[in-house]
């Protein structure tokens, strides 16, 4: 699916009638809706068919004897947390129970998965909340894929971790904790993050239930008749994912007072449903989910430092949440003692040692060791992104940053799809982020900043001065939200990182611009070491000229010091663009050359023996940008002759003529000289597109309504 064009959208009958603001706030939701549809197409994997076998795996950690149910039947999980079936299910795949093989945990509630994705973790499991969430209010709701997208596309909103589009296969088809050890994936890392993120909100929002004062009031009053069954060990883990699916939706961020907000529970002895229990101390709860969360951006954040490390800090953090914070939730949100810090805690020595080994010949690193961290130097070279300008045209256009720094860096290997990062201090680094565009449509504004839904390009050329040999290194970059403000519409992204999509070099040996020798068309100039200059000192002159009156070829004279006569001369062959190199009275002194990029060089001996290297370089006169201050500009048309022609300043300047019995005036189409010309006959435009080739515009025009001639204007150089 292409992007939307402006023109073909604002025609639509629903559409056009509109306020132009609503037009355009409409487009753009179309533009975005279409570029998430765009990479969830390009990077879907087509599910097999149903009779092939299955397999799969339950991932937190890799849950161990976790029993797997789906329409298939029912298989249990092995210490990997992996699982196979005798044919694929239709449907969801839903995994209850089983330990945490790195955390050691007992695993609380069920994970839900689907057939078209390998694995099963609390990132599929949100993303089908999302969806049922979507279904209680709409009409047309998401499909499970459209909701899985929609957790990558909005990921950044919603854990502010980002969870790259294109390595969702990291993701949903593999175990991502295995990936970030075995193949240093960074991915790994964020989706461990994301998933420690979503497991304590649902868990410890779970847990804080049954301490509720709407439970409490309940069991006041009714004893064990007053248990709310959406508040139970069995389902609270369940409500909470409800919620928190109901709460995203809505909001388009996570906000744990939402999420409360939107617990569904029943009255256990009316059976009539309410919403949004209360609790005596609420702000507990959200103060310490807010730590948790921020512990693991930051480490998401952290791709400098080894997988190692980071996986060793998340599953720390993801046992002491649901241990230690766990069992403090009830108490904590009523009359009870506050949370425990879950920086201290998730950091101690009893959490670390209560961790499995992550890698099978190395220790987990309780302390940051350093990733290796390669440089990426800005250097000169143009950043370009695509923009939308204001008949909806879509193009490259060229960004000019406001500020912007002469180096970053990247942990790990360009394709693992790493961060650019900033460091302002040795050893130190930090997520580099730039100014995010509100919009992809063309503004002075935007064109220094970065859209956050559309490829970030940077190119930069370089010649090889001697080999005429063009080097050009493109990076792709793949721009995510690292910062957003909310307002009346949602979300909205103010600063975004940059993901290193791919990074690749071309070299090109360009053609000769013109056919040497040349007198006209440019100029030569060199270097030349030999026996006593071997610094390269450089070639006083190099002349082009004619062989002779009776031989019209072209001959080089190379002059190395001032009023001494030439000490060589590269005259051609009868070959077409092979040369020889004479040396005075010595004769030739190299044979068969030839010209590469417009560019010559010669290693050979002098009649003494010693060696001797000349490098020629030819450089083409810059065309002339028309229309020139001096100069000739003459018209004719066969069978009459050549006029000149007056050339006037102005702004812009003009051509101007009585030719041919007709008045003739050639002006720039444009202010900023863009190379079109409009052609006046009589003071009538004939068109507003001509252009100078090689010096030479031709026009065609009938004179007297009879025969159609072509009028040639001509630029001459020196007059």
């Amino acid at each position: 699916m292409s992007l939307i064009h402006w023109r073909n959208f604002s025609r639509r009958p629903e559409i056009k009638n509109l306020p132009m603001q609503q037009q355009k706030k409409l487009f753009e939701e179309a533009n975005r809706k279409a570029t998430e549809n765009n990479w969830f197409l390009e990077y879907q994997l087509v599910a097999g068919a149903s009779g092939a076998a299955f397999s799969g795996i339950g991932v937190d950690g890799p849950i161990a004897g976790a029993t797997v149910i789906s329409s298939v039947g029912t298989t249990t999980t092995n210490a990997n947390g992996e699982f196979t079936f005798a044919s694929t299910p239709t449907g969801p795949i839903t995994l209850l129970g089983g330990k945490d093989s790195i955390t050691g945990v007992d695993f609380e509630g069920e994970l839900v998965g689907f057939p078209q994705y390998k694995t099963i973790s609390p990132i599929t499991t949100f993303a089908h909340y999302l969806q049922l969430a979507d279904a209680e209010k709409s009409e047309s709701p998401m499909t499970i894929d459209e909701a899985v997208t929609k957790t990558f596309a909005s990921s950044s909103f919603y854990f502010g971790v980002e969870l790259p589009i294109e390595e969702k296969d990291v993701v949903l088809q593999k175990d991502f904790v295995r990936e970030a050890i075995e193949n240093n994936n960074k991915v790994g890392i964020s989706a461990q993050a994301v998933t420690t993120q979503i497991e304590a909100i649902t868990e410890t929002v779970g847990a804080s239930l049954v301490g509720s004062q709407t439970q409490q009031d309940f069991t006041k009053k009714y004893g064990s008749a007053g248990t709310i069954p959406q508040f139970t060990v069995q389902n609270r883990k369940r409500t909470a994912y409800a919620a928190l699916g109901r709460s995203t939706r809505s909001q388009g961020t996570i906000n744990i007072e939402d999420v409360v907000k939107n617990v569904k529970y029943v009255n256990p002895t009316t059976g009539q449903e309410f919403n949004r229990p209360s609790f005596g101390n609420l702000s507990r709860l959200t103060t310490q989910l807010a730590e948790t969360v921020r512990e693991t951006t930051t480490l998401a954040g952290s791709e400098q430092f080894t997988n190692n490390y980071l996986t060793t800090r998340i599953q720390a953090l993801n046992r002491a949440q649901k241990t230690t914070i766990k069992s403090e939730a009830a108490a904590a949100v009523g009359a009870g003692a506050d949370f425990s810090k879950i920086q201290s805690i998730s950091t101690s020595s009893a959490i670390f040692n209560g961790l499995s080994r992550i890698e099978t010949d190395k220790a987990n690193e309780t302390t940051p060791q350093l990733d290796k961290v390669t440089t990426w130097t800005v250097q000169a070279g143009t950043f370009t992104q695509q923009r939308i300008n204001k008949v909806g045209d879509i193009s490259q256009k060229t960004l000019t940053f406001k500020s912007i720094d002469k180096q970053y860096y990247f942990a790990g290997d360009i394709k693992d799809n790493p961060m650019l990062l900033k460091s302002e201090k040795i050893g130190v680094y930090s997520t580099a982020d730039f100014d995010a565009a509100a919009s992809q449509n063309e503004s002075e504004e935007t064109d220094q900043q970065i859209f956050p839904k559309t490829p970030l390009t940077h190119s930069l050329q370089n010649t090889n001065d001697t080999t005429g040999a063009v080097t050009t290194q493109t990076t792709l970059f793949r721009p995510f939200i690292t910062a957003f403000e909310k307002n009346e519409d949602g979300p909205v992204a103010s600063k975004v990182g940059l993901r290193l999509s791919s990074l690749t070099t071309a070299v090109v040996q360009p053609k000769n611009t013109v056919d040497h020798l040349t007198t006209t068309a440019g100029t030569y100039a060199g270097t030349y070491k030999g026996v006593s200059s071997d610094d390269g000192s450089k070639v006083f002159s190099m002349t082009a000229e004619r062989i002779s009156k009776e031989d019209a070829r072209i001959r080089l004279n190379i002059t190395l010091a001032k009023g001494s006569t030439p000490a060589f001369t590269l005259v051609p062959t009868k070959e077409t663009g092979i040369f020889e190199l004479n040396q005075g009275e010595a004769g030739a002194v190299a044979t068969s050359l030839s010209f590469v990029s417009d560019r010559l060089l010669v290693n050979f001996k002098d009649p003494k023996g010693g060696s001797q290297e000349l490098f020629i370089k030819f450089t083409k006169t810059p065309p002339v940008t028309h229309l020139a201050s001096s100069g000739l500009y003459s018209i004719s048309r066969p069978g009459v002759a050549s006029q000149n022609m007056d050339n006037n300043s102005g702004n812009p300047r003009y051509l101007k003529t009585s030719y041919d019995s007709i008045g003739i005036a050639i002006q720039q189409t444009t202010l900023s000289n863009d190379g079109t010309f409009t052609v006046s006959i009589d003071d009538k435009s004939i068109g507003t597109n001509f252009r100078f080739t090689d010096n030479v515009l031709t026009f065609r025009h009938s004179t007297g309504g009879v025969a159609v001639n072509t009028y040639t204007v001509r630029y001459t150089q020196d007059g």
